[in-house]
Parts: structure tokens; C-alpha cells; sequence
């Protein structure tokens, strides 16, 4: 499935139904767990941070799109590198990688009572800046572009909202070769706050 369809047909939802519709704007962020799947990659999830900006255009009684703007902090702990990629491995690979991201989910969002909602839809990340010394020469071991889906629920009581999200991509982001696949995995749990309440 092409992602760019993933991204693009929420989006598109958004300019039809902008001009005559409610739109919150806030602020949210979380904490988020992360790993890499694949060979020579994550023990374990580690603890990183999502953080920025949301828009919420109501485009039903129920229904909702919302898209976001995130600066995405995910941290990895690095397995037996040196086992799948010795041909290219750096002497001493380190234990972690800091991967930076500017991120941009686009959500479709389904009230079914008054204060709980779920939530599912698509994300771009771009990287940012790369922490890490897995490979020579200071080559970069991971892709610059990733893209993913994501789910979750989201509680509302007021202005507050408490959500929890998990996200897979969907596209190999390993970018040494193509005989070893990198999929990142994420749990988030967050809060956000409606900053501004459309009419």
C-alpha cells in the first residue's frame, strides 16, 4: 500500500470540510516507548518523548480528523550488531542510537460516548539528526524517511486529553542493505490541551 495515500486521504477530508466546521487547536505530548525490530537491532523498549502542536476539524456528529506536528525523541538499545553486519560495522558499534524526527500523524477519530474516542490513521517522519556510531567512515545506518500506522484510544473530560497510542511502520528503514529489514515499534501514552475551542 502506498503510504503517501495513507497520509494524503485524511488530509484530504480536512479541505473539504474546513470552511464550515468546528476546529480545536492544541498542544499535547507523551512519553514513548520505543524499538527497532530486526536483526542486530532493539533489547527491549526504551523511553523517548513526542512533543508539538494539533488541529482537530470535527467533520461529523461523531467524526473527526486530526492532524499534528511533532518533534519525535526515540531512543534504541542496539543488539548484537556486529553478528548480521560485520562487513561494514564500526569496531566498537556503541549500545544505543538517538534518532531526532520531525513527525506528522494525520488522524481519523470516532467519539463513541461523550469523553472516549479511538483513534486510527497514518505518519510521516522525517530523520532529523542521527545519534549513533554503528558503521565506518561515519556512514549513516538508518533511512532518512520513514512512514507508519498508528491506533489508539483518547479520554477527554475537559479541555485535558489522556490518550495512548501504538505505532508500526510499514517501510524497512534499514539503510546499510537490503538483507536485513528495520521496523519501528512505539507505544505512547501522553496528554494534550486544548488551547483554542472553535465554535
Amino acid at each position: 500500500m502506498n503510504w503517501k495515500l495513507l497520509f494524503l486521504l485524511p488530509l484530504g477530508l480536512i479541505v473539504l470540510n474546513v470552511s464550515a466546521q468546528k476546529i480545536n487547536i492544541g498542544v499535547r505530548g507523551d512519553y514513548t516507548y520505543s524499538r527497532i525490530n530486526g536483526d542486530g537491532m532493539s533489547i527491549g523498549y526504551k523511553a523517548g518523548f513526542n512533543a508539538g502542536v494539533f488541529a482537530e476539524f470535527k467533520i461529523k456528529a461523531r467524526w473527526s480528523v486530526q492532524p499534528e506536528i511533532l518533534f519525535s525523541q526515540r531512543n534504541i538499545k542496539i543488539g548484537n550488531f556486529k553478528e548480521y553486519f560485520a562487513s561494514s560495522s564500526n569496531t566498537e558499534p556503541g549500545q544505543y542510537a538517538f534518532l531526532s524526527y520531525i513527525s506528522v500523524p494525520v488522524l481519523l477519530k470516532y467519539k463513541i460516548v461523550k469523553e472516549l474516542t479511538v483513534s486510527a490513521g497514518a505518519q510521516y517522519s522525517y530523520l532529523v539528526h542521527a545519534d549513533e556510531t554503528l558503521l565506518r567512515d561515519k556512514a549513516e545506518g538508518f533511512k532518512k524517511n520513514e512512514a507508519g500506522i498508528l491506533a489508539g484510544l483518547e479520554y477527554t473530560p475537559s479541555q485535558l486529553r489522556f490518550y495512548g497510542r501504538y505505532y508500526r511502520s510499514v517501510y524497512d528503514i534499514n539503510n546499510i542493505n537490503d538483507l536485513h529489514t528495520w521496523y519501528t515499534s512505539q507505544f505512547q501514552i501522553g496528554v494534550g490541551y486544548i488551547l483554542f475551542a472553535g465554535k
